[in-house]
């Protein structure tokens, strides 16, 4: 026999002896007290850090690397961990670290949590060393909006050699796909939009972007701070365990509440407590014919507009919201749509009076941020509700005769419009109209 074939024997061997052997565990909790499913798998780990794993349908052979400051599991065809690639995998900090000590984890393979029965020896770091090295952020996905049922885990860094603002994101599987990847994710402020792109290049996200979402500034500071939000491209939600640091945020200031109004959802029939970012519809922009640029996070139509108009004479009058695709009013959606939306001359100068209506059973809503002569350019479409001839009627003197409407009205609300809220909706309506017509009089 060879010198080189004996070499070729006992490195084969070296590398194919058992270190360690050790099971894995499913468990329900994140403190993995309660067991799942007890030693699903059995593993082997080498003096040369290959790991095989057999469970009752296969055995596979595997090792971790460490790739650009990232985790990689990588997996071979045969023993040894030899013979061609079959897959790689991204690997999350947490895991690695949790993992490696013995450790309860997260694991998106199984989306259920895991634990060795003893800790892995030192030998399955040998090809890893000390990865991770940039600062990391921990993410996790979730299948309710709550967050609080795991489905798949998520990392994010700032790689050292950039400061493009691109993220360096490692994204484990789910239970809808097994595959961890990494890949580059940017968060950019432009034309006071706050849009997202996803790279294949994950150090300086370069090259053309695989996809784009425009988000509203409530969603994003919403995920920056930790908070539950929705994942449009998974229909999961997500969760950072801490904020952003602000120093990764820094080219997102310019978008920082850049918006003419904003109307937010509330569960409380105050429109209290904190708001759903995931609901929030913002109005970026009101042009001078009354056309209203609107950004909410949606997968389906991001970006679109609206118009107020009224409909009807007299006491059939209404207020109309029509909606349009695009953002200059020109394309009206199909009608009826569940963007349009129509109030009876009342609850529309509640609406603008930034009072809380209910939207849908157990969810109400509520109109912010409204400057005071936004308010007088739509009161003046407003206040042309209620006449005989809508398109004679002068706007100023539409918002005075308005407020002199409701002026009777409250002088003959009585005991009655006392005892069902009257008083209080007349002195808001009377407020809001008021404002209008000292500010449209200095024009």
């Amino acid at each position: 026999m060879s010198m080189a074939c004996l070499f070729a024997m006992v490195l084969h061997q070296l590398m194919c002896c058992s270190l360690a052997s050790f099971g894995v565990s499913l468990y329900k909790d994140k403190n993995c007290e309660s067991t799942y499913v007890s030693n699903y798998e059995n593993w082997d780990v080498s003096e040369s850090g290959c790991c095989t794993v057999t469970d009752t349908n296969a055995t596979r052979y595997l090792q971790y690397l460490c790739v650009d400051g990232g985790l990689v599991e990588i997996v071979y065809a045969k023993a040894g961990c030899t013979g061609h690639v079959t897959s790689r995998n991204a690997k999350t900090r947490n895991w690695w670290t949790q993992a490696v000590k013995g450790g309860c984890t997260f694991d998106d393979r199984e989306s259920s949590y895991i634990k060795f029965s003893v800790p892995p020896p030192v030998s399955i770091q040998s090809r890893a060393g000390k990865c991770n090295a940039p600062p990391a952020l921990q993410l996790f996905k979730y299948k309710d909006h709550q967050c609080t049922i795991p489905n798949g885990e998520e990392e994010l860094k700032r790689q050292p050699i950039t400061s493009t603002g691109c993220f360096d994101v490692t994204i484990s599987g789910s239970d809808s796909s097994r595959v961890s990847s990494r890949a580059g994710a940017i968060f950019q402020c432009s034309d006071d939009l706050v849009s997202h792109d996803i790279f294949r290049d994950y150090l300086y996200c370069s090259g053309d972007s695989l996809r784009n979402q425009v988000h509203t500034w409530a969603w994003f500071h919403a995920y920056s701070s930790g908070e539950c939000v929705q994942d449009l491209s998974s229909n999961s939600y997500l969760k950072l365990m801490s904020a952003v640091p602000h120093s990764w945020l820094e080219h997102m200031q310019p978008c920082s509440d850049k918006v003419a109004a904003r109307v937010e959802s509330f569960t409380e029939s105050s429109c209290s407590g904190s708001a759903n970012a995931n609901s929030v519809v913002e109005w970026k922009s009101i042009s001078a014919n009354g056309c209203i640029s609107v950004v909410q996070t949606s997968r389906a139509m991001p970006r679109y507009s609206h118009r107020f108009r009224c409909e009807g004479k007299g006491n059939a009058s209404k207020i109309v919201l029509d909606a349009f695709s695009g953002t200059s009013c020109q394309n009206i959606l199909q009608q009826p749509g569940p963007l349009r939306q129509e109030w009876n001359v009342t609850t529309g100068l509640n609406f603008l009076s930034g009072s809380c209506l209910p939207e849908a059973p157990g969810q109400f809503r509520k109109l912010s941020m409204v400057s005071p002569d936004i308010k007088a350019k739509l009161l003046s479409i407003f206040g042309t509700c209620g006449h005989e001839d809508v398109a004679e009627v002068d706007p100023i003197v539409a918002v005075e005769t308005k407020f002199d409407e409701l002026w009777k009205q409250g002088l003959r609300g009585g005991k009655a419009k006392a005892e069902s809220g009257g008083v209080r909706q007349f002195a808001v309506q009377v407020a809001s109209v008021f404002t209008a017509w000292a500010i449209m009089s200095s024009f």
